[in-house]
């Protein structure tokens, strides 16, 4: 199956996105802040990445370019 990886702090976006593709059979990882993106990086690689540009704790541009730092490492 294919990984997919949710970035989004609303639990009803994160909630109805994962449905939708766990229905259609992606194996589906979600993340609601920075560190558990990280935390999700370490332990998975994902063939797609949803990401929500406004987060509490960082901005998805910003975080865009950690997770593509990260990915080349």
């Amino acid at each position: 199956s294919v990984d997919i990886l949710i970035i989004d702090d609303d639990p009803s976006a994160l909630a109805l996105a994962s449905f939708i593709l766990e229905q259609a059979g992606f194996r589906v990882f979600r993340a609601e802040n920075r560190s558990r993106v990280l935390e999700q990086l370490h332990h998975t690689s994902f063939a797609f990445i949803l990401l929500d540009i406004a987060l509490p704790d960082i901005s998805g541009f910003d975080l865009y370019h950690e997770i593509r730092r990260y990915s080349d490492a």
